[in-house]
């Protein structure tokens, strides 16, 4: 686990990040904080967020209740289901040269939602279905190399 001062500086920039009305940290928020879900990003970042807030959104994204657990974990002995690493989502990147076309195909042609999109004209989503989800990034040049 990241050592706590780390996970305190973690705590005060996505304070920032809301306060700065990024739209990617609203679904963080939503997911992590009972009270915030249904919200639409818009009343996420209207809302009031203070830094115990974010510290909540770092807890339950470690997997405890609350800061407090995360700061003074149970002391183990041994790994069990119960206190055992559990990931719970990871969301990859798609680099693409023409956002608007990729963000169409996804969407008409294989039926992903659009979770949102971000920029005038957009350049960053996330688009999710069942249980998958992903970024669609917008890049000048391919990061991959011609073979």
């Amino acid at each position: 686990m990241d050592d706590l001062e780390n996970l305190r500086k973690r705590a005060k920039q996505l304070v920032r990040q809301h306060r700065g009305r990024h739209h990617v940290v609203a679904e963080r928020i939503r997911r992590a904080l009972p009270r915030f879900a249904g919200m639409a990003d818009r009343a996420v970042l209207d809302a009031d967020f203070a830094l115990h807030d974010a510290q909540a959104v770092i807890a339950a994204e470690h997997g405890f209740a609350s800061w407090a657990d995360l700061k003074e974990p149970p002391p183990m002995s041994t790994p069990t289901e119960a206190t055992a690493l559990r990931l719970t989502r990871s969301l990859p990147a798609v680099f693409v040269t023409d956002f608007d076309r990729a963000l169409r195909f996804y969407r008409d042609t294989l039926g992903f939602e659009v979770a949102y999109t971000y920029g005038e004209p957009p350049f960053w989503g996330e688009l999710g279905r069942d249980d998958i989800a992903f970024n669609l990034r917008h890049t000048d040049e391919s990061p991959c190399s011609p073979a």
